[in-house]
């Protein structure tokens, strides 16, 4: 067994790939950032491997900037971890106690396949890669990238953001929009997951070839909004669905970016005061 830390170098490359997926983007918001404004952050990484499981936790670990942010981001590392956020106030606490976890997790899954599968077992894989993605004067953006091999088929991706206020550290995502069932927001969902198709065919996709596509009962025009809250970019708010959430597991994370023109009508006025 042995446990090693990466590169900063190392953590940009690797986790670059991750969010390549869902195409976002690491620019700083549409709002400049000053430099006694900014959160400062320090990119840390621990794996740890063996025949058993292959581990690995990089994170943006927040050193400087507010303190209800710096606060909020650290619990939001420590809660996102499964750890008790009484070692989230040390990035090398912090990170060993997700390690550990993460491990034992991975162990238990392992030593139970081992009591009914005999012969070779493939490696079990557990890995969380946390980034601060955007940012303004007013709020930052991080993204998580959670990816776990428990021996079946193919692994499992879940990929989301939060963004925070800067401010008083106050963690956004439904809560900056509202008349999210309107007919006018239906269409602005429906017409994103379609750019997500239509970006890998250059074919018009009709609604009937859009309702193939999903895995969904619901009417085209109503569609369900993804799990996971959507978080602000440098280029609008991203919306994310799961694997199998809303299409089949070959279709990828459908995801997509509207553009904060067009939300205008639907933004909450906390979230109007953001841009």
């Amino acid at each position: 067994m042995k446990t090693k830390t990466t590169s900063k170098i190392a953590f940009f490359v690797t986790f670059l790939a991750m969010t390549t997926m869902v195409a976002c983007h690491t620019k700083q918001g549409n709002l400049s950032v000053k430099d006694d404004e900014a959160l400062v952050t320090d990119s840390i990484a621990l794996i740890q491997e063996d025949s058993i499981a292959e581990v690995d936790i990089i994170l943006d670990y927040p050193t400087m900037g507010s303190k209800p942010l710096i606060d909020s981001l650290r619990r939001f590392l420590a809660t996102t971890l499964g750890v008790d956020t009484l070692y989230a106030d040390s990035p090398d606490s912090l990170l060993h106690h997700a390690l550990q976890l993460g491990y034992d997790e991975m162990k238990a899954e392992y030593d139970d396949i081992r009591t009914y599968r005999e012969g070779e077992l493939p490696t079990m894989g557990y890995s969380y890669h946390i980034k601060k993605d955007a940012e303004t004067n007013r709020y930052v953006t991080y993204i998580v990238a959670y990816y776990e091999y428990r021996g079946g088929a193919h692994g499992g991706t879940v990929i989301w953001g939060n963004t925070f206020r800067k401010d008083d550290g106050r963690s956004l995502g439904w809560n900056m929009l509202a008349n999210t069932d309107s007919k006018e927001f239906q269409q602005l969902i429906k017409d994103g997951i379609r750019s997500y198709f239509h970006a890998n065919d250059s074919t018009i996709i009709t609604d009937d070839q859009l309702k193939d596509m999903l895995l969904i009962e619901a009417d085209i025009d109503h569609l369900p909004l993804p799990q996971f809250a959507p978080y602000l970019t440098d280029q609008g708010m991203s919306f994310t669905y799961q694997q199998y959430e809303i299409a089949a597991y070959a279709m990828g994370l459908p995801s997509f970016i509207i553009p904060y023109d067009k939300l205008k009508p639907f933004l909450t006025q906390e979230a109007s005061t953001l841009f």
